[in-house]
């Protein structure tokens, strides 16, 4: 099932919803060591996204995005040499904000930020397995334009990203691009 709406806020925003389940149940071949006709997987899923974006002016904008993502799990197999009975729960949640403008009608900024946790629990392992993480980032691009029909348009790019996740170590990923367009389509 999946539901999508779309709102205007006012004449300078909008908001976006979606919600989606998913179930699917299925025979599954059962491990590599033990085949088995009788497994059974059954996956439920969970999605949800809401988004708020208003333009403030001057070449301003401001948006937020979430989603929370709750998935059940379960994997049967009555086996009677090596029976299994799993079942995993894992749900996950993300906040997104972002802000952009243009500096000058050829230069424009996004900055953002990113935050999100998630938890995984089931009964083949011990204890629940949680993860965070909390990123910041920068992107910018450059615009070159002309009137030519060949090749009027360069973009120069630069983006960085950091990422501070709870068990993998931080990292600090740069990028520099570059996009041509070689033709005009009429």
């Amino acid at each position: 099932a999946y539901f999508h709406s779309d709102a205007v806020v006012d004449e300078h925003s909008h908001a976006r919803f979606s919600a989606q389940y998913v179930r699917a149940d299925r025979g599954v071949p059962g491990s590599l060591s033990f085949p088995s006709a009788e497994a059974r997987q059954t996956d439920d899923g969970v999605n949800l996204s809401a988004t708020y974006g208003t333009f403030v002016g001057r070449g301003f904008e401001f948006s937020l995005k979430s989603g929370f993502h709750y998935n059940f799990e379960t994997y049967n197999d009555p086996n009677p040499v090596f029976p299994v009975n799993s079942v995993y729960r894992n749900t996950y949640f993300t906040a997104n904000p972002q802000a952009s403008f243009n500096v000058t009608p050829e230069y424009r900024m996004i900055l953002g930020g990113e935050f999100a946790v998630g938890k995984l629990s089931g009964n083949d392992f011990d204890a629940e397995v949680r993860r965070s993480q909390l990123s910041i980032y920068w992107s910018n691009e450059v615009q070159w334009a002309s009137d030519r029909s060949v090749f009027d348009r360069v973009i120069l790019f630069g983006t960085a990203r950091y990422d501070d996740i709870s068990d993998v170590d931080r990292a600090l990923s740069p990028k520099i691009g570059v996009n041509i367009r070689a033709f005009q389509t009429g």
